[in-house]
């Protein structure tokens, strides 16, 4: 039942990333008419580093501390 729960909040996490990625890229296009390749790169990195820094400095377990950065990542994206 542990798995089942943990693979439902990382697919849901997946999920929540992959939706502010489209959002971003879409607004992107929608306003320059230019495909940003570089776009994944700075997702990945704004995701990144709030988590990790959640995790070393807080102790705060992965999957929450990406519940906590999706919204920092989201502002920062673009």
């Amino acid at each position: 039942m542990g798995i089942f729960i943990e693979s439902i909040i990382s697919g849901i996490l997946i999920g929540m990333s992959y939706a502010v990625l489209a959002a971003g890229l879409a607004l992107i296009f929608g306003v320059m008419k230019i495909i940003n390749f570089a776009h994944a790169e700075f997702a990945v990195l704004a995701m990144y580093f709030p988590t990790y820094w959640f995790l070393n400095w807080w102790g705060i377990d992965p999957f929450i501390s990406a519940f906590i950065a999706l919204p920092y990542s989201s502002l920062s994206d673009t």
